[in-house]
């Protein structure tokens, strides 16, 4: 008995320490289910990369849902069993421009890289001269893409998502616009879902920091900037990974066609940079050569041991 409460208060200092420490950084994104409303919480942790430049599609200084300017300051994710969210922080015009995400899951054998074939159907987002062309980052190798863009829709007074995505594991494949869905809001926060094969939207325009407007290097701090666009992704639209898995990802910001793109990107473009305007576009060492960020799947924490055996 005195062994066995011994080694009870042991794993329970050395769980006290590991909280701690765990406290201590706060960096790491936690496992769960992120509420997809356009602001981060905790679960994301530090971002995964920041922005560098300045915007050339508009800086915001009102905060309002609806909205015409757009930058990306900084990328957050994490993820549940069933799907991964994507926060990323700054503004999504309403007026029809477009956020595109591109994914390299490291475990997938397939893939294409070097340059993004034109893929056609749905809106023809990765048709060519639009992301179809555009040349992938070094040691990029593209499994997946998506692209979805905020628009104010007349006829319900309120802003509207469109979302498409593409499949370029084994045979390349571009699934239909999977609809145009009503925010329902007209002011912060916005959220829509789940739709389609699951998608959660969530949009929160109040960002008046973060990076200024003009092409030069940001002097404002993106890292401060806690609110923006946030989609929720079931894990079957990226190929089911798995705890441990490794994925990779480029975020951009375009137009509503996506054939020209702003100085948006992150990981982010080295200043003074112009937007890179229309496509196709050299994301690699010899363009303006971004890298990717890369994010490890978690796992659900381990269930708390059962210490009444030892009483």
């Amino acid at each position: 008995m005195k062994f066995e409460m011994n080694l009870k208060a042991l794993v329970l200092a050395a769980l006290a320490g590991m909280l701690s420490l765990f406290s201590a950084s706060a960096s790491a994104a936690i496992y769960g289910t992120a509420s997809v409303d356009g602001s981060k919480d905790v679960l994301y942790g530090t971002f995964l990369t920041t922005q560098t430049v300045q915007t050339q599609f508009g800086n915001e200084t009102v905060g309002n849902l609806t909205t015409n300017e757009g930058e990306l300051d900084a990328l957050y994710v994490t993820n549940d069993g069933s799907n991964l969210y994507v926060l990323l922080a700054g503004n999504q015009g309403t007026n029809g421009n477009g956020i595109g995400l591109l994914f390299d899951v490291v475990s997938e054998t397939n893939g294409v890289n070097g340059t993004i074939p034109a893929l056609s159907g749905g809106d023809d987002y990765f048709n060519a001269g639009k992301i179809g062309g555009t040349t992938l980052p070094d040691g990029f190798n593209l499994d997946y893409a998506i692209a979805y863009k905020a628009f104010d829709f007349p006829s319900d007074g309120a802003p509207d998502w469109r979302i498409q995505t593409a499949d370029y594991v084994s045979t390349p494949t571009t699934q239909n616009a999977l609809g145009t869905f009503a925010m329902g809001e007209t002011t912060n926060p916005a959220i829509d879902g789940p739709q389609g094969p699951g998608f959660i939207f969530g949009l929160n325009n109040s960002n008046t920091a973060g990076v200024e407007g003009g092409a030069g290097a940001a002097t404002g701090d993106p890292s401060t900037v806690n609110t923006g666009s946030e989609l929720a992704i079931p894990f079957s639209v990226i190929g089911n990974p798995v705890a441990g898995d490794v994925i990779r990802i480029v975020a951009f910001y375009a137009n509503g066609d996506f054939d020209f793109w702003s100085n948006q990107v992150l990981p982010s473009i080295n200043p003074p940079q112009g937007n890179l305007g229309n496509q196709p576009n050299d994301l690699s060492s010899t363009g303006v050569n971004t890298g990717f960020a890369s994010f490890t799947v978690l796992a659900p924490p381990a269930s708390v041991y059962d210490w009444t055996s030892f009483e």
